[in-house]
């Protein structure tokens, strides 16, 4: 595998549209692969994610194609601690996340989280 290079957008970035194209497909191939019967990564979803969300996606390009993306963003939980207790949180989550199937295994996984801890 060659080297690989990891693009951050955010909500507001305008995106080119054969880069909303790949990452519509790579929202496909993720519904797939964890049997979902729509997809919770697309282009117009990720525009129109709610700003509370502050949703941002992690595209990772090898030799100037897309083939993996990690996507995270705030979530509203509801936490029972072990004693029982209900406690509400807002922390920063992995909302989804695919690699392509022929270059999993490859380290591209592995540079797109380590590139999202580094910036989150």
């Amino acid at each position: 595998m060659c080297r690989i290079q990891v693009l951050v957008v955010k909500k507001d970035t305008a995106l080119e549209p054969a880069t909303a194209n790949a990452i519509d497909e790579l929202g496909q191939l993720s519904a797939l692969a964890q049997g979902l019967l729509q997809p919770i990564t697309s282009a117009d979803l990720f525009r129109s994610s709610a700003p509370a969300q502050q949703q941002c996606l992690y595209l990772a390009l090898a030799e100037d194609r897309i083939v993996g993306f990690l996507k995270t963003g705030t979530k509203h939980l509801f936490y029972v601690s072990r004693k029982g207790t209900y406690s509400e949180m807002d922390p920063r989550c992995v909302l989804d996340f695919y690699v392509r199937e022929e270059v999993q295994r490859s380290g591209v996984g592995l540079a797109l989280f380590h590139f999202m801890l580094e910036v989150e």
